[in-house]
């Protein structure tokens, strides 16, 4: 049985850090950028009730996916508060089992109850894309993101 649960991303670093270098390795676009989460960062947001990270553990305790997301108002329409997703992960030995739709569905209905939150906005990388889970949770297709690297 899988439980899902609200964490400190920052207080289990040690815990979700191999995670993590799954994740990355999974859907890095430019795994030329060495992975360094600014974990004070995470912290200041954390502490402001401005990240919520969200846990998915089997009946033994070990973690096994996450998602997460900074909670804000919108910019353009102040009154709604907005939850974009800044990460999701689950290991691969868990996926298509209904698990990621119980862990987004849970991370929901709490950022509504618990943040006020009327709108999610999620993102996804084009060499892992996740297209017919959202759209199974009833998520629209609304906008397309384009990057350049235009560092050294």
């Amino acid at each position: 049985m899988i439980t899902f649960d609200v964490e400190s991303m920052v207080e289990m670093r040690e815990e979700i850090t191999p995670l993590f270098i799954k994740h990355k390795d999974e859907v890095a676009v430019y795994d030329f950028f060495e992975l360094d989460p600014d974990w004070d960062t995470y912290k200041f947001y954390e502490d402001a009730g401005k990240y919520v990270h969200f846990t998915a553990r089997d009946e033994d305790g070990t973690l096994v996916g996450y998602v997460s997301y900074a909670v804000t108002n919108s910019l353009h329409y102040k009154a709604e508060v907005y939850a974009t997703m800044d990460l999701i992960y689950l290991h691969e030995d868990y996926r298509h089992t209904g698990i990621a739709e119980d862990m987004m569905e849970f991370a929901e209905n709490y950022l509504k109850e618990n943040y006020g939150v009327t709108m999610l906005t999620i993102h996804m990388k084009t060499r892992a894309p996740f297209e017919t889970l959202a759209l199974s949770l009833d998520y629209d297709k609304m906008e397309y993101l384009y990057t350049k690297y235009v560092g050294d």
